[in-house]
């Protein structure tokens, strides 16, 4: 398949409805492409395969339940689809990762400040408790 894949124009090629795509595993990993597809279900039926140096992703359209104009022909708009799709996922999950540590400590304080007021008004409670007995005791 590689030789086929020299071929390619802008990565990808249609035959018989499918759009195939070839993904450079140096730019994008299998966790990417697999939220991309993800992110694309609704529209698409996804095989995703991989090469030496590339990942292939295979696309066909699905038929809409709720349109009568059920064209399955897929195009170079599906793939721009695909491609930026691949960027925002890209973008998401380096985002998410450089900010995993940030939501860690923002959590972590959550929860503390909850267990600290939490014994707070366990506190007041408790002191307050003292209080009633002791003036009925008076």
């Amino acid at each position: 398949m590689e030789n086929n894949l020299q071929n390619y124009k802008n990565n990808f090629i249609i035959k018989d409805k499918t759009l195939i795509l070839k993904i450079n595993k140096n730019i994008y990993s299998k966790k990417i492409i697999t939220q991309t597809t993800y992110v694309l279900l609704d529209k698409y039926y996804f095989l995703i395969d991989e090469e030496e140096k590339y990942y292939i992703v295979q696309m066909k359209k699905k038929k809409e339940t709720n349109n009568n104009n059920n064209n399955l022909s897929i195009s170079e708009k599906d793939a721009n689809i695909f491609l930026d799709e691949l960027i925002e996922s890209s973008s998401y999950l380096d985002q998410l990762e450089r900010t995993s540590e940030i939501r860690q400590l923002i959590l972590e304080k959550a929860i503390l400040s909850q267990v600290v007021d939490d014994e707070l008004l366990e506190l007041e409670n408790s002191n307050k408790n003292e209080n009633n007995l002791e003036n009925n005791n008076n």
